[in-house]
């Protein structure tokens, strides 16, 4: 495989998997105001980050 498809194959694997946290994030927002439980796969997705503003948010709703 040339250099230049090597570089492609991991800038899309890396716009991928951007997007799909950002997606999970997204979600997990929505399921607080909604008041529903987010898919697993979202919790999965959250970093760090993401899940400790997820919990808050949840807290702050009231939400158990």
């Amino acid at each position: 495989m040339s250099q230049f498809w090597a570089n492609q194959s991991r800038r899309a694997r890396s716009e991928f998997t951007t997007k799909r946290k950002k997606e999970a994030f997204r979600l997990a927002m929505l399921s607080v105001r909604g008041r529903y439980d987010p898919p697993k796969w979202v919790l999965r997705e959250l970093t760090a980050g993401d899940r400790a503003e997820y919990e808050a948010a949840k807290a702050t709703a009231g939400i158990r």
